[in-house]
């Protein structure tokens, strides 16, 4: 039936954000409490959990008035590649009306979209800044694409509110737009279709910096302070929530969908929009929690050298006490042992027993 699947990847897409968006509440909730009991002075990551929050928490709210505002275009559509057509002709007024709603909210709904895709690929790019300390230039390249992934997105609104007024000039009577509005339509396509590769491409990147320099990392630490001390950086969870993977996994889904079962696109769609903010958060909560891998201090080689050096000085240092304290468990026997009346036969070196072997005091 037309427009069957169409209305029920809406429906699903809409139920599978909603219940992402719970797990999110919580998750914020959790970041904001640590990041104030922990970590007080830390204001950048405070802001930016709050920022993505409240616009993760705007584009369920716009997709759920969207969807509710316009029954008759999720009921009676049908997507064909990008483009989303009605199941019956002419065209109703009704019809025309929703889909000048929907033309309305695409364009808040870009905006909003694009600020919060912002937000989540520039805190990867920030980690690799702080992770990469000695190399900063290496974060040249995923701002490149961070923004040409801007400039998409700025591009896709500017057609969406051409779009949008052109639609409501085009009387419901003319059967066929006019060529103006298929190119523009056909440009916001285009638009479209490359801000999801550019973010993908800059989250590959920023992630395959950061897990290469967690590795670093962590064998640099085994190196110096022992094998368990960088093995839980190697698991593939911590690597997957320390460079954000959660959010280019999502992208790689919503692509796929996009491109093979466009109808059913609006459920990894509307994920994706809540696990943009959810695969921040967590970097976040890791932060304030002393667990991040920049949070753990490395060891370089002579510091390494210095800590053995200073240890073996502390084994000696213990030593010496327990030798001291040997020579006056000794000293205070010797005086009971003389304060006994089978004393006066014995000397005092048969009392105190042998002395303590030479090592003990080096």
């Amino acid at each position: 039936m037309c427009g069957q699947e169409f209305y029920m990847g809406q429906v699903a897409g809409l139920w599978t954000q909603t219940l992402l968006f719970g797990l999110y509440v919580a998750l914020f909730a959790g970041s904001i409490y640590i990041l104030r009991d922990k970590q007080p002075n830390n204001r950048f990551y405070l802001t930016t959990s709050i920022a993505m929050f409240i616009l993760c928490s705007a584009l369920m709210l716009l997709n759920l008035t969207q969807f509710l505002l316009t029954p008759e275009f999720v009921a009676n559509s049908q997507c064909i590649g990008s483009l989303c057509v009605s199941c019956t002709l002419p065209q109703t007024q009704t019809r025309l009306n929703e889909t000048i709603i929907q033309n309305f909210f695409n364009i808040i709904l870009d905006f909003v979209f694009g600020l919060a895709q912002i937000i989540a690929d520039g805190l990867l790019i920030f980690r690799c800044y702080i992770l990469w300390k000695e190399k900063k230039w290496i974060v040249i390249a995923p701002l490149v694409l961070l923004l040409a992934n801007t400039a998409c997105t700025l591009g896709q609104a500017g057609c969406d509110i051409i779009i949008y007024n052109l639609r409501r000039e085009i009387p419901l009577s003319q059967r066929v737009p006019p060529p103006y509005y298929i190119q523009i339509s056909n440009l916001d396509s285009a638009f479209s279709i490359a801000t999801m590769p550019l973010s993908l491409a800059t989250n590959l990147v920023a992630s395959a910096l950061i897990i290469s320099r967690i590795l670093w990392m962590a064998k640099k630490l085994e190196r110096t302070l022992g094998v368990s001390a960088g093995t839980r950086y190697r698991s593939a969870v911590t690597m997957i929530i320390e460079s954000g993977a959660m959010w280019s996994i999502s992208i790689v889904v919503f692509l796929i969908t996009y491109f093979t079962a466009p109808n059913y696109h609006g459920i990894p769609g509307y994920a994706m929009q809540q696990l943009m903010g959810i695969a921040p958060t967590l970097i976040i909560v890791r932060v304030g929690l002393g667990k991040s891998i920049e949070s753990q201090p490395i060891v370089s080689t002579s510091n390494a050298s210095e800590f053995s050096r200073s240890g073996s000085m502390a084994e000696r240092s213990v030593n010496s006490t327990s030798a001291l304290k040997g020579e006056n468990r000794w000293t205070q026997l010797s005086d009971v042992s003389l304060a006994t009346p089978d004393a006066e036969s014995m000397s005092r070196a048969d009392i105190q027993g042998p002395p303590p072997p030479p090592e003990k005091w080096i």
